[in-house]
């Protein structure tokens, strides 16, 4: 069974950020994740440098890897880690789903693996002429253990935005950064909010 779990996916998509032995961070973000099916989610979202530096095994030279040298063709080159990952409160047993017809291609190679790097760029091509309304065309073109992987971890719709308000008066400036999450019957509810001047 080659079936790719969400500790698998995170492994590979460290990887891809140029992280060369990542388990040690896989163990910390999976303690991280709650395991039961509470709501809501005890953690915090995760999506700074100075909010991931707080746990082990995330240092300030972890933010300075650089790309596999050996390899100059490599996927790793000028990945940053945050066009990959937000860490996002929830239960081990119902990962978010990522939107297929937005996902960077990184994130795409990470859920679906470097060896499947033909799918990834046939989703990329057929999304630039039509958004998918369904994950169904991928499926088909897939084995069964992919056609699970997509089913479990796409959609075709977000359920997580995270919005920007800055405002600005002479050279003083304000800014409200919102996680909302919107369900299946589409009712919007704020997760998180910072606030920062």
């Amino acid at each position: 069974n080659t079936a790719r779990t969400p500790l698998t996916i995170l492994n590979e998509l460290l990887r891809l950020c140029g992280d060369k032995s990542p388990m040690a961070r896989v163990q910390t973000l999976k303690e991280r994740i709650v395991d039961t099916t509470q709501s809501p989610a005890s953690n915090i979202w995760l999506e700074t440098w100075s909010q991931l530096k707080g746990l082990k095994g995330f240092t300030d030279e972890y933010f300075l890897l650089k790309p596999d040298s050996t390899r100059p063709d490599s996927i790793m080159e000028n990945t940053n880690l945050f066009e990959c990952l937000t860490i996002i409160p929830g239960h081990r047993k119902s990962p978010v789903k990522i939107n297929i017809n937005t996902a960077a291609r990184r994130t795409l190679l990470g859920l679906l693996g470097t060896k499947n790097e033909n799918l990834v760029q046939y989703i990329i091509s057929l999304r630039e002429n039509i958004p998918f309304i369904s994950i169904a065309p991928i499926q088909a073109v897939t084995g069964p253990d992919m056609s699970e992987c997509v089913e479990n971890f796409f959609y075709v719709k977000s359920h997580f935005f995270r919005i920007t308000i800055k405002s600005m008066l002479d050279e003083y400036t304000e800014e409200l950064r919102i996680l909302t999450n919107r369900d299946n019957d589409g009712e919007v509810s704020v997760v998180r909010w910072v606030y920062k001047n």
